[in-house]
């Protein structure tokens, strides 16, 4: 099935989307995703310096990007 674009707009304030090879972590969407929900909502979510154990180990590549969410 070919699929044809009909028309093209930029995301409303509460659509996020993210191309499959960006690293979300890094990514002004992403951001752009943690502020609305900041704002937005009775959750919050904040980066955290915590680690998981594979973290640790070193068996991931790349900088880690750990997020805690909680209640306001």
């Amino acid at each position: 099935m070919i699929k044809v674009i009909e028309s093209v707009r930029d995301a409303n304030d509460n659509e996020f989307f993210f191309r499959q090879h960006e690293n979300i972590g890094n990514s002004d969407e992403f951001q752009r995703l943690i502020d609305y929900v900041n704002s937005n909502s009775d959750l919050k979510i904040i980066r955290s310096n915590t680690k998981s154990l594979e973290q640790l180990r070193g068996s991931t590549m790349g900088a880690s990007y750990n997020w805690v969410i909680i209640k306001k």
